[in-house]
């Protein structure tokens, strides 16, 4: 009980801070003017103009969950730099508790700046007369999923490479998560059997990110079955597990001082 309530505390620091950073804060502004915006958009389209403001709206949301990832995790390489955390180090507190609680901060962070873009984008969705189905919701629930799984591989890239690196490699994550299938297509029209076993590689190493995009089935209006949610909850839960032990057994390892 001790573990989790400093957990918590690191936690709620961490969030606290977090959102009193002008330059998180402004990406927030930016992102939810963006949202505003798809309503002109709409307004202004003369055919499938529904689709257009919710295309827009997930399109921002996946923008913005890399965006938002890279800058925290550059704050954190800053803190890391500074030597900032040794402060906190220097207690009672082992390098793994403070990363949980690190990790515990940032998805505090996420799931406010979610909540409150998300009840944004349902509102614009009910202004502009688009029917709210079970869809959207289970469409936002993963896309928050996608936001945890990005966070803790930009914890993990954080503990170890530059901001440069780390937004390089964040972005990388994200893109080539959304494409894992291509990059099987890709292996099987290569002669070079190095570059072919590099791009297996790539596609075991990076989660299939559509296995957690319902944006089809919204825009669509097809079924989501329980064997989706099922294998989309566990690539979030198990993804989100493996990155964050390799980001706590790496920053364990390393010197601080």
């Amino acid at each position: 009980m001790n573990a989790i309530f400093k957990i918590a505390a690191i936690g709620f620091n961490v969030w606290r801070e977090t959102l009193r950073n002008k330059g998180l804060f402004t990406l927030i502004s930016f992102f939810i003017l963006l949202l505003i915006s798809s309503h002109g958009i709409d307004a202004a389209a003369m055919i499938n103009s529904s689709r257009i403001v919710q295309t827009m709206g997930l399109f921002l949301f996946g923008l913005f969950g890399i965006l938002s990832n890279i800058y925290m995790g550059n704050l954190f390489i800053q803190e890391i730099r500074k030597k900032q955390l040794n402060v906190i180090l220097v207690r009672p507190i082992s390098r793994t508790l403070f990363l949980s609680g690190k990790f515990f901060g940032i998805l505090l962070v996420l799931m406010s700046i979610f909540l409150t873009a998300s009840s944004v984008w349902l509102l614009i969705l009910k202004i502009n007369q688009v029917a709210i189905a079970q869809a959207h919701y289970w469409a936002l629930v993963f896309l928050f999923g996608e936001w945890m799984v990005i966070a803790s591989a930009s914890l993990l890239f954080a503990v170890f490479t530059s901001p440069l690196l780390h937004g390089f490699f964040v972005f990388f994550f994200a893109f080539f998560g959304h494409y894992s299938k291509d990059l099987i297509v890709y292996s099987a029209t290569q002669a070079n059997l190095a570059l072919k076993q590099l791009i297996l590689w790539l596609y075991y190493a990076i989660p299939n990110l559509e296995l957690v995009n319902f944006r089809r089935q919204m825009l669509y209006d097809q079924a989501i079955t329980i064997q989706n949610l099922t294998t989309g909850g566990i690539l979030v839960l198990l993804w989100t597990l493996v990155l964050f032990t390799g980001a706590s057994v790496i920053f364990s390892k390393r010197n601080l001082y």
